[in-house]
């Protein structure tokens, strides 16, 4: 038996050549394994940095179709459809992805269309080609593949919008639907980049765990096998460490460690080029010495959730001060990270700078609810304030006025000196109206020349005397245009708000969707 064992014993030579190969092998394994994490790191920051600067092309592409929208400009039309390219290249590029067969041509073209660096491309498809069925990279495509209808909407909204602006007299009724339509393509875009934000966020922090899980398994493999390999393993994280921190120092988005107690661990150079501060000063400072004094509290609750383990990140928006004093809207993403000097749990923040995000979206927004010619707010934003109104009435008891105005002469001033004419009148009207209001009252153009009034907390007597003064100061004017005077008088109709009036109130809300309508028999008390 012995001699039959020896026989097929194998030599020693043979077993630590196997020893080595068998090394050998892990090791290019875990090389290949950190190389690929990093590339995957590199894809999804390359994405990341992407996706702000679709979501800014989109945004800018809205902004300037509502313009062209209102002022039919074709200039308005081709920066709205050269901004709506950026996101549709990316759209091509993806679709040139997702095929059975790679289309590596088309793909580069679209994704450097879409402003992405030409360094990045690869990676970028590589990702999509080689992950893309994961979950957790899977969210992200989802999300993108559903911003399809709403940038094809864009695209159609702009369509429709130029044949509207390409004859004579525009529709203006279906010029104001299609702003409409273009808002709601707006939010619901943004809802979407944010769900891509996010996914991409969690797929980082995917990736991260992944790498961790299966380096402590390749240690466990290594050691046990022969101590030789420790060093090559070593050499291997501390260059997958050089890599991540190369990553850290020239992603797009500034990066900052900071520690439970609010201090400044590390910054990249990008957070020290946003905040205008070097890395030395930012180093000896505390994160709230950065923080706008209004916004020290916020964020404050997602901060606990984070501190319990019910959530890994949060996202929110926060104004910081820079260097010379003034301030900045940035979007922050926080998570939970590890500071590598002291082996502590601390907090990672990644800062994107959206200043000018956030200004055009105001500026949006304002667009959205106000009136171009007068500055007064609109009929859609008046009705909101109309219903909440109403609803104060009913649970409150308290006692309010809604009143309509109608300019007596304005046609004759369009026809007699023309439009022109008409609007500088509606603007005059308008500052007198204000003048002639309190500051808590809420004054609208709902349409022509017609306003709507809010008298907030009165009797129907204290109302009829706000509305006699209004009245008066309009029949004072006098409207001067080309050497030509034309008097001005209204109309105008006062009706209670009140918790015993129920019925007619809700036939009230309706009628401010109806413009046109005559609204004189609803009026119970003209003052001439």
């Amino acid at each position: 038996m012995t001699g039959l064992h020896s026989q097929y014993r194998q030599p020693p030579r043979l077993k630590i050549a196997g020893m080595f190969v068998g090394l050998f092998a892990l090791i290019l394994i875990a090389i290949g394994f950190a190389v690929s994490i990093v590339q995957v790191q590199a894809a999804v920051a390359a994405y990341t940095g992407g996706e702000s600067i679709w979501s800014r092309s989109q945004l800018s592409a809205v902004i300037y179709l509502d313009r062209y929208a209102r002022s039919g400009d074709p200039l308005d039309l081709e920066q709205a459809r050269s901004w709506l390219s950026i996101p549709l290249s990316d759209r091509k590029a993806r679709l040139a992805m997702e095929g059975e067969s790679l289309d590596a041509e088309a793909a580069r073209a679209g994704l450097i269309g879409g402003r992405n660096h030409p360094d990045d491309v690869d990676g970028m498809i590589w990702l999509v080609r080689n992950l893309s069925d994961i979950d957790a990279f899977q969210k992200a495509i989802v999300a993108w593949q559903q911003t399809d209808p709403g940038l094809l909407e864009l695209v159609a909204i702009g369509d429709a919008l130029e044949m509207n602006w390409s004859v004579a007299q525009p529709d203006l009724t279906q010029i104001a639907l299609l702003r409409q339509q273009l808002t709601a393509a707006n939010d619901g875009l943004q809802i979407f980049s944010l769900q891509f934000r996010e996914a991409m966020g969690n797929a980082a922090r995917w990736a991260a765990d992944v790498l961790s899980i299966v380096s402590i398994i390749f240690l466990l493999f290594l050691a046990f096998m022969a101590w030789q390999i420790s060093a090559r393993l070593t050499r291997s994280v501390r260059r997958s460490a050089q890599n991540f921190r190369a990553i850290f120092e020239q992603a797009a988005v500034g990066i900052a460690q900071i520690n439970s107690e609010g201090n400044v661990l590390d910054v990249n150079e990008t957070l020290s080029k946003i905040l205008g501060y070097s890395k030395p000063q930012l180093l000896v400072m505390r994160y709230k010495d950065l923080l706008h004094p209004e916004d020290w509290e916020s964020g404050r609750l997602q901060q606990q959730e984070v501190m319990s383990g019910n959530t890994n990140s949060y996202t929110f928006q926060q104004r910081l001060m820079n260097s010379s004093g003034g301030s900045l809207w940035a979007r922050l993403t926080v998570s939970i990270g590890h500071y590598q000097k002291t082996r502590t749990t601390n907090y990672i923040v990644v800062l994107e700078d959206v200043s000018e995000s956030y200004r055009m979206s105001k500026e949006l927004n304002y667009q959205a609810n106000h009136d171009e010619l007068t500055g007064l707010i609109n009929r859609r934003a008046f009705e909101r304030h109309l219903k909440h109104v109403v609803s104060q009435a009913q649970t409150e008891h308290g006692a309010h006025a809604l009143c309509f105005v109608d300019l007596d002469q304005f046609k004759i001033v369009n026809d007699t000196s023309g439009h022109l004419a008409g609007d500088e009148l509606l603007r005059q009207v308008a500052a007198i109206a204000r003048h002639s209001l309190r500051e808590s009252d809420v004054l609208a153009r709902l349409g022509g020349d017609e306003f709507g009034i809010i008298l907030r907390n009165l009797t129907m007597d204290a109302a009829a005397g706000i509305t006699e003064k209004l009245r008066a100061a309009l029949e004072d004017m006098v409207f001067t245009w080309e050497g030509r005077s034309h008097s001005v008088s209204c109309s105008i109709g006062v009706v209670p708000i009140t918790n015993k009036d129920k019925s007619r109130l809700p036939r009230l809300i309706r009628l401010l969707n109806e413009p046109g309508r005559p609204r004189h028999s609803l009026y119970s008390k003209y003052l001439k």
